[in-house]
């Protein structure tokens, strides 16, 4: 006869395992948004791009954003001088460094979340192309 053996069943800790992967989950999510903004607000700061504000607050169409002040004298659609065109460059590569500062963090890229920037550095360079 065997003593002190109890067919006891534990609990199982799947629901809480699968809920600290997702907690996990979004917490990496999370740092990886933070990156992202603060590539683009690191740049701009390097570049002396101004911005009001940058923030990893969800919107209605975004997860985090960058706010620029507006330069009123930036005009690449109708100003072609040099101070614009490196005006122009400058806001191409900030529009571009969150997706890399993204990609450090994660140590690949991102899958999405840059396809806005992408937009906005194509459009400031066909701005700046269509004025010359």
């Amino acid at each position: 006869m065997i003593t002190g053996q109890h067919n006891v069943e534990r609990p199982s800790n799947k629901p809480q395992e699968k809920h600290d992967r997702s907690s996990a989950r979004k917490v990496r999510q999370l740092q990886a948004i933070a990156h992202h903004e603060a590539g683009h607000a690191v740049i701009a700061w390097q570049r002396a791009i101004g911005f009001r504000y940058v923030t990893i607050k969800p919107g209605s169409d975004s997860l985090g954003h960058l706010k620029h002040r507006h330069a009123g004298w930036f005009r690449p659609d109708i100003d072609s001088s040099s101070r614009v065109r490196i005006r122009a460059e400058n806001h191409i590569i900030v529009s571009l460094a969150g997706q890399i500062a993204e990609a450090k963090f994660r140590g690949r890229r991102p899958q999405q979340g840059m396809d806005e920037d992408n937009q906005h550095a194509v459009d400031m360079a066909f701005r700046f192309c269509a004025s010359e």
